[in-house]
């Protein structure tokens, strides 16, 4: 029976961990949608249909590798896998598109933290170099196993995630208990 807790707790921490690391992963993207959205029911629903989508995404990637448990465990992108038994043709099509997901991911991400040292109006030199050097670095730590990046980062970050998430929920928490608003706590500075 003990080991039946233990596996359910390593299970319920590792989708725990897995939310929070989509969330702050997403927080350039959803902040940045969410201020453009016509109002806050869009908002609210747009963030519910695709966190829907994401979780039903997850759930089937899981029954899929369930199913296929055996051919998938020991590789570093099970998904690939799947992808090259419905056929070769898929392989390298999902592949192309696996790549273009990083890029289209990883870019905005480089300009969302080159920005909270300078942005490109205040200095395009500054700025352009930082997102070079964000970029040799990201390339030099992408030559280490897949698994390695993703067994020691994701944790971390996802950690890290946690705490961001508590911080937001107490910060909201207050706002609402004293009535302030963000804005207002920004004028008293």
């Amino acid at each position: 029976l003990r080991g039946i807790g233990d596996s359910v707790s390593w299970w319920f921490m590792g989708a725990v961990m897995y939310v929070a690391y989509n969330i702050l992963a997403g927080v350039p993207f959803i902040s940045r949608m969410g201020a453009e959205a016509n109002t806050q029911k869009e908002a609210v629903l747009g963030g519910l249909f695709g966190g829907f989508l994401l979780g039903l995404c997850a759930v089937c990637l899981n029954l899929a590798m369930l199913s296929t448990y055996a051919d998938v465990s020991h590789l570093e992108v099970p998904a690939l896998q799947f992808a090259q038994m419905i056929s070769p043709a898929v392989g390298i099509v999902f592949a192309i598109v696996l790549l273009i997901m990083i890029y289209n991911t990883i870019v905005p991400m480089f300009v969302s933290v080159a920005n909270q040292f300078v942005t490109e109006e205040q200095d395009p030199v500054k700025h352009k170099t930082l997102i070079v050097a964000l970029a040799l670095v990201t390339l030099i730590g992408g030559q280490l196993p897949f698994s390695i990046l993703v067994n020691t980062i994701y944790p971390f970050v996802a950690y890290f995630a946690i705490a961001f998430i508590v911080i937001i929920v107490v910060r909201t928490i207050y706002w609402k208990a004293t009535g302030k608003s963000p804005a207002m706590e920004r004028d008293e500075d």
